[in-house]
């Protein structure tokens, strides 16, 4: 009964793919065609080896045991596939066969449920990075993969593309308005030490809401923003400089270094001065 059901599947597939104009193999499937091929009618039957127990962790939190008589009964691998789960004494996979991992993503992408974790800027790759974990039926398919983020979090990645690259300074670019706007913060920044004052430089935010305001919702990583910044600034060369009258606050407008000399002669030689405001100041501040 067995050859005639195998003889009838063969015959009906044959005429489909004569139907069809089909090209038949001119070479025999390989293991990996083959089951990848069985694979997709067979999502439902996979298992995930225990690391506590003999059992399997199958789709949507089943457990299940490898038929006793199965040739792979001890050397089955990590991963594997059941042409049918019976449920006996025990529910047991009957004609297993091994399989990668790999192939579950490629079968059963439209299935998989994914979850990011972990965002973070990344100046040398220049876009912002997350870790991607993928379940399918509740089963890990892979965890721990590095992905651009942008590209399913967009908002998230733009907003995080302007706080750490362009307000912290986590940027490799070339784009003029960056040094220039670097350079004019430290300047305010500098200014508090001397005047040992906490309210020169403006808040953070403000400069966040100035990019803010300026970005396309698309532009959330170094490569688009080359591309955008190229454009933008043909029109308008100086969209993104910041003016040091916005970067005050304006109780402290009045703030000036006249009274805090770059040099100091000493003994006739001309000493450089800096000026830093100590932690135990800032904190009486």
């Amino acid at each position: 009964m067995r050859l005639r059901e195998w003889r009838e599947v063969h015959s009906q597939l044959l005429t489909i793919v004569k139907e069809q104009g089909w090209r038949l193999n001119e070479a025999p499937a390989t293991y990996e065609q083959l089951h990848l091929s069985l694979l997709t009618g067979l999502l439902g039957n996979i298992g995930y080896k225990s690391d506590e127990e003999a059992h399997y962790l199958g789709a949507r939190g089943i457990k299940f045991y490898i038929w006793p008589g199965s040739t792979l009964a001890k050397k089955a691998g990590r991963w594997i596939m059941a042409a049918e789960l019976v449920d006996t004494t025990r529910l047991y996979g009957r004609c297993i066969a091994q399989i990668n991992p790999e192939w579950l993503e490629k079968i059963g992408e439209h299935l998989l449920k994914k979850s990011y974790g972990e965002p973070r800027w990344e100046k040398r790759a220049g876009q912002v990075s997350a870790f991607e974990r993928a379940t399918l039926y509740g089963l890990v398919v892979y965890s721990q993969r590095r992905t651009q983020y942008g590209l399913t979090h967009p908002a998230e990645a733009r907003e995080m593309f302007i706080r750490d690259a362009l307000v912290e300074g986590e940027f490799d670019t070339r784009a003029p308005f960056f040094a220039y706007n670097q350079k004019l913060v430290r300047e305010i920044e500098n200014l508090e030490h001397k005047s040992r004052r906490l309210d020169v430089l403006v808040d953070e935010e403000l400069i966040v809401a100035f990019y803010d305001q300026h970005l396309p919702v698309d532009v959330y990583n170094a490569v688009l923003f080359e591309e955008w910044h190229k454009e933008a600034t043909k029109a308008n060369p100086k969209l993104l400089y910041l003016n040091k009258d916005e970067l005050m606050r304006h109780e402290a407008a009045g703030v000036t270094t006249d009274l805090f000399p770059k040099t100091m002669q000493v003994s006739g030689v001309a000493l450089q001065l800096s000026y830093t405001l100590s932690q135990a100041v800032r904190a009486m501040v």
